[in-house]
Order: C-alpha cells, then structure tokens, then sequence
C-alpha cells in the first residue's frame, strides 16, 4: 500500500482528476480532501513500481497523512432544532412573563 497527495485534481467544469491513477484501488474512506477540493491525501493497492508518477503526485509517509488527517478540520455537528426551538420558546416565555409582570404592575 502507498500513502499518495495528489495536487490539482479539479477539473475545469468540475470533474476530479486523478492523473491516471485507478480509484478502484484506493483504500475505501482514505481520500481526505482539501477544503478548496484541489488536493487528495489518499492510500492506494496499486502497483506503483516502475511508475513515473506525474508532477502533480508525490508519494508520502504514513506519519504525513497521519499529520495531515489529524489536522483536518473537523465537521461542524448539525444543529438539534428541537432542542433549539424549545429553548428559544422558553425564553420568549421567559421574556413574556417578565413584559407583563412589569405592565401589570404598573398598573
């Protein structure tokens, strides 16, 4: 198995190139994408012995895609919006009961 970075995979409408490089031999879940979608770190089955790689792929260590996943940032968790619209209605009642206890006690 061989740790790869593959730089300027973005096509020009969009679609990824992986300069020659046979995606069915990449390790399943390994690619890490840069957040601009420019650049894969990747581990991949195949064969690269005898390969002149392209400029755009150099091969890595272990520890450098490791160094690299851990300082990937981490995806934003998606917000509970029940919990959410529960704690923004008690504090609409929060603030309800504070309104009129002040205009009742005006009175």
């Amino acid at each position: 198995m061989t740790y790869l970075k593959i730089e300027d995979i973005q096509g020009e409408f969009g679609s990824i190139d992986y300069k020659g490089l046979d995606i069915d031999k990449f390790v399943a879940g390994s690619q890490l994408y840069a957040q601009d979608f420019n650049s894969v770190h990747v581990l991949t089955n195949e064969n690269l012995e005898g390969w002149t790689l392209p400029k755009d792929v150099t091969i890595i260590t272990k520890e450098e895609y490791d160094v690299y996943k851990a300082n990937m940032p981490k995806p934003v968790e998606p917000l509970d919006w029940d919990a959410e619209i529960r704690a923004l209605k008690a504090t609409q009642k929060e603030q309800d009961e504070m309104i009129m206890s002040l205009l009742l006690g005006g009175l």
